[in-house]
């Protein structure tokens, strides 16, 4: 009785290719050093190769995004510094501390 019950678990032998999954079935075993696969999986079927390249894109369009950000960023600034009005009596003032400092 107890080898018809453990014979009635187990599926019979299959050629396993890369195509094909062997899909997880309530209450049947599946063979020995196959794993479950759930039906579509979490990723939608896509392989491993497929994720990290998609990761990737997604990764190199964010850095884009953050250097385009970046550089906005400083050419904001370059403006900002040249619409400055230049004192031409601070710059003498500036000029003439640091010639003081270089014979000191």
């Amino acid at each position: 009785r107890m080898r018809r019950e453990k014979q009635k678990g187990m599926t019979t032998a299959t050629v396993v290719t890369n195509k094909t999954r062997i899909l997880v079935v309530p209450g049947k075993a599946t063979p020995v050093g196959m794993a479950n696969q759930q039906a579509g999986g979490v990723d939608g079927g896509k392989s491993k190769t497929a994720l990290r390249r998609e990761k990737q894109k997604l990764n190199k369009a964010k850095q884009e995004a953050d250097e385009a950000a970046a550089a906005a960023k400083e050419a904001e600034i370059a403006a900002a510094v040249q619409q400055q009005p230049v004192d031409p009596e601070k710059r003498a003032k500036k000029l003439k501390k640091q010639l003081r400092q270089i014979d000191d």
